[in-house]
């Protein structure tokens, strides 16, 4: 879906809260579209959001909205002169603590993966608030994102079979052609489909399909699916597409003879389809076994270096690397029950560009110096290093990137960071923030589920292991880290 709406942050966790709460979501007296735009939020996970701290697409028609700005007064909160005034406050300490600002585009699973941000900072986005009140907010947003996390499973079924290969089928004689859809391992067609290869009025194929649902000879569950489509006066209708089996039970019933040639085409189709997903699978069992001796590899590396004195007191956490890494080992027995996919890395959009990161750097400092964590000498840079650090990450080979992905860009990263020494001191803790900074800006910090990929402990165990590890050791150091962020 390509629209985009204007937010105010506050408003979407609002949504997210009303979510939770699991009430049906009505117009509301004051005219706002409220619930408008939470429909769209609850059926667009790609909807695109832009930022911002006036008023929005849910002000509008709103009877309090006036001249741009809320004229809506305030009863709870004693502090503040009016309602727009509250919202700016709060508008603005979640932007803080979500890392966001006026003017950025999300969509709406990107801001859900900011929640928990939002869930551990709520009490002070809300200070001044009744604290019940506040820890209510809190468990309704919970319950919205599990709620909102189903509808994202569910979306992605349905646009995996929207996006589904569309192959072209003809009769011998050319009387028809039709885009046919091929997903699952079937053939799918809508009614109008049928009535063409068929060459029989729709409504015959309506009544032969209900017939078949009525007589049990097919379930409609298994058979029928809903996707979305644009129809011909522009607006999106729900259609419904049925599977092969239905095709050949209502060609049976017509008896005729294009009835028997879509089946023979279609058997054909699916044959070669399946031949070619055979030879995809064997290459996916061998990346499999690969990732079996990479794990072995990866398990022994630890062990080692889990006795190294530098790494005392962080057993658990590389315990805990461990456990996270070793879930390749599901990759055999997916495997087995025909489940396997292939996991790709995801591309970077989002340049690391130098003179950003001496900013940061300088700004890091500034808060450790203060807080009499860091001394002068920290973020001090050895010529130009973290210069040749940043460049690398997008060296090219033939015009080809040689870190073509999110994961193994951060994992080189953090690695050279803390290995190549740019700086006089703080190297660690320099190259994990740099790590962090640059997997948000990404959007690729957190899990569907809001929690982080890495978090802080497994971070620091991590940064640990790599100042401790041989040079000959980096393949591995980054095998775990970029898998550690699939």
């Amino acid at each position: 879906m390509d629209k985009m709406i204007n937010l105010r942050i506050h408003h979407f966790y609002d949504i997210l809260r009303s979510f939770g709460q699991n009430k049906k979501i009505k117009p509301h007296p004051h005219l706002h579209s409220f619930h408008k735009v939470a429909e769209l939020v609850r059926h667009n996970p790609n909807l695109k959001i832009k930022i911002t701290i006036s008023c929005d697409s849910i002000c509008e028609n709103c009877i309090h909205y006036k001249n741009g700005t809320c004229d809506d007064l305030i009863t709870h909160r004693k502090d503040f002169s009016s309602k727009e005034a509250l919202n700016n406050y709060i508008d603005k300490r979640i932007m803080k603590k979500c890392l966001l600002k006026k003017g950025d585009i999300l969509t709406v699973r990107q801001l859900c993966e900011k929640a928990e941000l939002y869930l551990d900072n709520i009490e002070f986005i809300y200070s001044g608030n009744d604290l019940g009140h506040t820890k209510k907010r809190k468990n309704n947003v919970i319950d919205g994102l599990k709620y909102y996390n189903k509808i994202m499973v569910k979306n992605k079924k349905k646009e995996k079979l929207n996006k589904g290969e569309i192959i072209i089928y003809k009769t011998s004689q050319k009387e028809i052609e039709l885009r046919v859809r091929l997903e699952k391992e079937t053939i799918w067609l809508d009614a109008h489909q049928m009535a063409q290869v068929f060459n029989i009025d729709r409504t015959v194929i309506v009544k032969h399909i209900g017939n078949i649902y009525k007589s049990k000879e097919l379930r409609k569950k298994s058979t029928c699916v809903k996707i979305a489509q644009v129809a011909a006066d522009g607006k999106i209708r729900q259609m419904n597409l049925y599977n092969l089996d239905m095709v050949i039970s209502v060609g049976y019933r017509i008896n005729s003879q294009r009835a028997t040639q879509f089946r023979i085409w279609a058997t054909r189709i699916l044959k070669q389809h399946i031949l070619q997903g055979y030879t995809i699978n064997e290459k996916r069992l061998l990346e499999a076994r690969n990732k079996f001796n990479q794990l072995r590899e990866i398990i022994n590396f630890l062990q080692q270096k889990s006795k190294a004195k530098l790494l005392h007191g962080q057993e658990k956490e590389i315990l805990n690397l461990l456990a996270n890494y070793s879930k390749t080992l599901t990759l055999l027995e997916q495997y087995d029950k025909s489940k396997l996919e292939t996991v790709r890395g995801k591309k970077s959009k989002f340049i690391l560009e130098y003179d950003k990161c001496l900013e940061i750097i300088v700004k890091i400092k500034k808060e450790l110096v203060d807080k009499k964590e860091a001394g002068e000498l920290f973020g001090s840079e050895v010529s130009h290093k973290l210069e040749s650090v940043a460049k690398n990450l997008y060296q090219t080979f033939d015009s080809k990137e040689l870190y073509k992905t999110i994961e193994e860009k951060a994992a080189n990263l953090l690695y050279l960071i803390i290995k190549d020494h740019p700086f006089v001191d703080g190297n660690k803790r320099i190259g994990s923030f740099l790590f962090v900074y640059f997997l948000d800006k990404n959007n690729y910090l957190y899990r569907e589920t809001g929690e982080k990929k890495i978090n802080d402990n497994a971070l620091t165990a991590l940064a640990l292991l790599i100042a401790q590890s041989e040079p000959r050791e980096k393949d591995q150091m980054i095998a775990l880290i970029t898998q550690l962020l699939k």
